[in-house]
């Protein structure tokens, strides 16, 4: 309590199997909240589980393949997606102006561009989520 947020919000999840010499790591970044990072994986850990439960051998061969797969792709600050500098403290609905602005824009059927409508919507929907969090 009365802690600073760290400027990294990623969790990771070192763990070791019994009658194994693998160590295996759970890394989850794409949340912009320490605890969703937390919760999700938490989900990864309770769906490892159910896994486990069915077959473990396939869990085991699931969870040997968690260190060999590519990191997440990382993307940018909402902040900076929707035009406002790091250290502002915006409004939901400046952000939904600017996001309206500029999904007009990036939409395909102005001659925008799929890829930039798609980094725009999730920008959005992380702002949302950080901005209204009871929705």
């Amino acid at each position: 309590r009365g802690q600073r947020t760290p400027p990294d919000v990623g969790v990771v999840l070192f763990f070791n199997m019994m009658d194994s010499d693998t160590d295996l790591n759970i890394e989850i970044d794409c949340y912009t909240k320490i605890e969703q990072n937390v919760a999700a994986i938490a989900a990864c850990v309770d769906s490892l589980r159910q896994l486990w439960r069915v077959d473990a051998g396939t869990f085991l061969a699931a969870a040997s393949g968690l260190n060999a797969l590519p990191p997440p792709m990382a993307y940018p600050n909402w902040k900076t997606v929707l035009g406002f500098a790091q250290d502002s403290s915006p409004s939901f609905e400046e952000v939904k102006k600017n996001y309206r602005v500029m999904i007009k824009e990036a939409h395909s059927d102005n001659g925008g561009n799929d890829s930039v409508a798609a980094d725009i919507n999730i920008a959005y929907g992380q702002a949302k989520e950080e901005l209204c969090p009871e929705t």
